[in-house]
């Protein structure tokens, strides 16, 4: 983990990792200017811009996701100082009552996941160490955590998302000669199946609404 443009000219800045709210109507993003981050919010034409968590020292704000019924934001925390450590944490859309949601021994990161009726996130743990990553769920209080899986060291692991329905999840992960395919399998954990058999490298799916 490394802090945002370290290294970068003073003017470094960027707006990346949007995601829209349920409705449409807004977006959610990581502000990078310079070392810092911040999570803003605005309308879709890059009006209304406001900012739910401001940046602060030695800490980066990475892969916001506004809440089903859009009164709650999930992040992930990275501190970079006395040491490293990243988490899964959830907060008011205001940015009050931020709270730990996953435990900091599962060095959680990526790119977690709301259900679709917002009882659950859905993360992977030790991200980016070399360890075995697994998908865990969890409250968005931090309990009931649970893990789904239990990958064999050295499976590549990337990306996650919950189906619509909320019955099925789709993940990136090793598949045809050691790159990683697209999956999926049972909320639960069981029945995994591959969507891709390629040689190339299929990750980070992100399942699209019901039609």
């Amino acid at each position: 983990m490394t802090p945002v443009c370290k290294g970068a000219p003073a003017t470094c800045e960027s707006d990346y990792a949007a995601h829209f709210a349920a409705d449409g109507k807004r977006l959610v993003f990581v502000d990078a200017h310079v070392e810092k981050t911040s999570i803003v919010t605005s309308d879709t034409r890059g009006r209304d811009r406001r900012t739910i968590l401001p940046s602060r020292k030695n800490v980066e704000l990475s892969a916001p996701q506004l809440s089903p019924d859009g009164k709650r934001l999930l992040y992930v925390l990275g501190r970079f100082k006395p040491t490293a450590r990243i988490a899964v944490f959830v907060a008011n859309i205001d940015g009050s009552g931020a709270h730990l949601v996953s435990p900091w021994n599962l060095v959680a990161g990526g790119r977690p996941d709301w259900s679709p009726n917002g009882r659950w996130i859905l993360f992977r743990s030790n991200w980016p160490n070399v360890r075995q990553s697994q998908i865990f769920i969890v409250h968005p209080d931090g309990t009931a955590l649970t893990r789904l899986t239990l990958f064999k060291r050295g499976t590549i692991l990337n990306g996650l998302s919950f189906s619509p329905d909320g019955k099925w999840i789709a993940y990136g992960a090793s598949g045809l000669g050691g790159q990683p395919d697209v999956w999926v399998m049972h909320a639960g954990g069981s029945r995994m199946r591959p969507v891709t058999r390629t040689k190339a490298w299929d990750s980070a799916p992100d399942w699209g609404p019901a039609r």
